[in-house]
């Protein structure tokens, strides 16, 4: 089985219909709470990401947000924070040749319980602002 097949079946497991989650070649789009997690298969360099937007900064960020998200990539384990744009992201990057069905599943399934915890976190306690639908 190729990593195509096996991200479907990953997809599958999560409780979702690949096709209808499939926004283009080897890109998924799977709705889970307040966030919307991405797979992208990228065959030519072998990788797989995982990623999921989680809200936008606020419009006055405070240091400690920042130190925050800086704090938690040394505490995270496989998963990392960055911002793009005025979004922040919470992603992991993941080798074809290392993917396991197994391991897979694990990293997608840590990736939607820390974005639905930390989405909470950043609007909450730092006034991030919610995604729009």
């Amino acid at each position: 089985m190729g990593v195509v097949t096996h991200l479907e079946e990953l997809i599958r497991g999560l409780g979702e219909n690949p096709e209808s989650c499939q926004m283009g070649p080897n890109h998924w789009e799977i709705p889970k709470g307040s966030a919307v997690i991405r797979i992208v298969f990228h065959p030519k360099s072998g990788l797989i990401m995982g990623e999921s937007s989680l809200c936008k900064i606020p419009k006055a960020p405070s240091a400690t947000l920042f130190e925050f998200l800086l704090s938690e990539n040394d505490q995270l384990e496989g998963l990392s924070f960055c911002i793009q744009g005025d979004t922040v992201l919470l992603s992991f990057l993941m080798e074809d040749r290392f993917f396991e069905m197994s391991k897979g599943r694990d990293y997608f399934s840590y990736l939607l319980e820390s974005s639905d915890y930390y989405d909470n976190i950043l609007v909450e306690r730092f006034g991030a602002v919610w995604l729009e639908d």
